[in-house]
């Protein structure tokens, strides 16, 4: 009962920029556990950066209140945010893999390459310590494998289940390039995942 007298996001945002830094308490309050899911989704369910991470996005969010002008919803403006984060952070780690692994090619100039060879938009392939994974850790292994385009997406649209227009707001991309990048991951999680739907159904009881 309490939510409902609550006041909105938008009421909230002009509060503190008309001075009331309080007012952003609430909004923390409110957004932090859709934030730290998403930041999760991109870093790793068990990353120890999602706290950190999440919090830089607040703060970020913070100083940047001015640039919110209420034509899309204080979610879909937070998770554009959110987004360029951890695409950001997902970057450096890219940059510092290829880095050490220029360095180990120079220590064993035979060695692999796994992380330069790596297609764009995409990280260094994920171990396969279970040679039968569970559909859904298959799932999420195949949707981090998707490019980075592709894989904010599914992310957004499927996974915490935005709208078309939020998700197109989330990204600054139009409603026809999210529809587009939506159908292309899910061909591709569809193709990748087809040899375990056929594993599954013919083991079925």
């Amino acid at each position: 009962m309490g939510d409902a007298a609550a006041p909105d996001d938008n009421l909230l945002v002009a509060r503190c920029l008309a001075g009331d830094a309080t007012a952003y308490e609430p909004l923390v309050r409110r957004h932090q556990a859709g934030v730290q899911r998403l930041v999760r989704r991109y870093l790793g369910r068990d990353d120890e950066a999602v706290d950190d991470m999440a919090q830089e996005v607040f703060v970020k969010a913070y100083y940047s209140l001015d640039s919110f002008h209420g034509r899309s919803s204080f979610t879909s403006w937070l998770y554009r945010i959110t987004v360029n984060q951890c695409l950001d952070e997902l970057k450096r780690r890219r940059r510092s893999a290829r880095r050490l692994q220029e360095t180990a090619a120079e220590l064993v100039p035979h060695g692999p390459s796994t992380v330069a060879n790596a297609p764009e938009g995409e990280g260094p392939p994920a171990p396969h310590p279970d040679p039968a994974p569970p559909f859904e850790g298959a799932l999420r292994e195949a949707i981090e494998h998707l490019p980075l385009p592709q894989r904010s997406v599914v992310i957004l649209k499927e996974l915490e289940q935005l709208s078309y227009q939020d998700v197109a707001a989330a990204l600054r991309t139009s409603v026809g390039t999210v529809k587009s990048r939506l159908a292309r991951a899910r061909a591709t999680l569809r193709r990748r995942l087809e040899p375990l739907l056929h594993h599954r159904q013919g083991h079925t009881p």
